[in-house]
C-alpha cells in the first residue's frame, strides 16, 4: 500500500487529517470507479465518464481501458496522458486470454514509443495461472473477469490462483471485486495477495440511498432528493468509500489478534 499525505489543491486542503488515517491504516489501497467529484485519494477513470472534474479530485488515478466498447489502445494512451494517469491499463477482452494477450502486445508497442509516464497494469483473464504464462514477469497486473458471474469464495480462489504463479513480486490489482466482503477476508488473512482493488460500490449504494457499515451491509439512508441533492450523494459515496477502507482495516487486525493468542 502506499501513504497519502495532506493534499492542497488551489489553496484547499482536499482530505482531513481523520480521512487520512482511515486510508493509511487500510492494508491495500482501495480505488473508487468514480464519476462524483468528490476528495478522495484513489480513483479509477473508464473511457466513457473520465474527466478533469473527477481527476482532480484524487492524488492516484488508474485509467481503466473500459471493456466491451470500441475504445483502443491508442485512446485509452491518449487518455492517460490527457488526465496524467499514475497507471493505465490496456485493452483487453472479458473471458479471452488470446485476445487480451495480442491487444497487451500491441499496446506495449504503443506505449513504449509514448511520453505517457503511468505504470501499466497488465490485465489478465482468469484462470489466472494460466494466462499469467502468456504473459509472465511484469512488474504490476490488473486481475479482471471475476467481478461478475463469480462468488466471493471463487474471486478469492482466483486471486489466489495468480499469487502462487507470479510469485510475491509483482503487484496486482483486483478489478470491481473491492467490495466483495471475502476478498476483504482473504485480505486480512494475507495482506500481500493483492495490492489494491476497486470497486463501483460507494457511489451505486449513494444513488440508491444507501450507506455501508464496516461489514459491507448496505443500509437505507433517506436524504434530500430533488434540485441540489447531488451534493448530499457526494457526500454519501465518499463516506461509503472510507467505510470500505474501515472494513479491510478492521478485516486484518482480526487476524492479527486472533493469531496473537494461537
Amino acid at each position: 500500500m502506499t501513504t497519502v499525505s495532506a493534499n492542497v489543491t488551489g489553496g484547499i486542503l482536499m482530505y482531513r487529517d481523520y480521512e487520512l488515517q482511515r486510508i493509511n491504516r487500510c492494508p491495500i489501497d482501495i480505488y473508487i470507479a468514480s464519476n462524483m467529484p468528490y476528495p478522495y485519494p484513489y480513483k479509477l477513470g473508464k473511457p466513457e465518464h473520465v474527466s478533469e472534474r473527477i481527476r482532480e479530485t484524487c492524488t492516484t488515478f488508474i485509467m481503466d481501458s473500459g471493456i466491451g466498447d470500441d475504445t483502443t489502445n491508442k485512446d485509452v494512451l491518449e487518455l492517460a496522458q490527457e488526465h496524467d494517469a499514475d497507471f493505465v491499463i490496456p485493452c483487453d477482452e472479458l473471458h479471452d486470454q488470446e485476445a487480451t494477450t495480442n491487444a497487451v502486445h500491441k499496446f506495449l508497442e504503443l506505449y513504449d514509443d509514448s511520453n505517457v509516464r503511468a505504470t501499466p497494469l497488465i490485465p489478465l483473464q482468469p484462470p489466472y495461472d494460466e494466462h499469467y504464462k502468456q504473459l509472465p514477469d511484469y512488474p504490476a497486473y490488473c486481475l479482471g473477469g471475476i467481478a461478475f458471474d463469480y462468488s466471493g469464495r471463487e474471486q478469492v480462489a482466483e486471486l489466489q490462483r495468480f499469487r502462487r504463479a507470479a510469485g510475491p513480486k509483482p503487484y496486482a490489482h483486483a478489478l470491481g471485486v473491492g467490495g466483495s466482503m471475502d476478498v476483504v477476508r482473504a485480505v486480512g488473512n494475507n495482506p500481500n495477495l493483492i495490492q489494491s482493488a476497486d470497486c463501483s460500490t460507494p457511489e451505486q449504494a449513494a444513488i440508491n440511498n444507501k450507506l455501508i457499515d464496516a461489514q459491507m451491509t448496505q443500509k437505507d439512508m433517506q436524504i434530500k432528493t430533488g434540485t441540489g441533492s447531488s451534493a448530499g450523494r457526494y457526500m454519501m459515496a465518499a463516506q461509503n468509500a472510507y467505510q470500505i477502507n474501515d472494513a479491510y482495516t478492521v478485516a486484518a487486525n482480526e487476524t492479527q489478534t486472533l493469531a496473537a493468542y494461537q
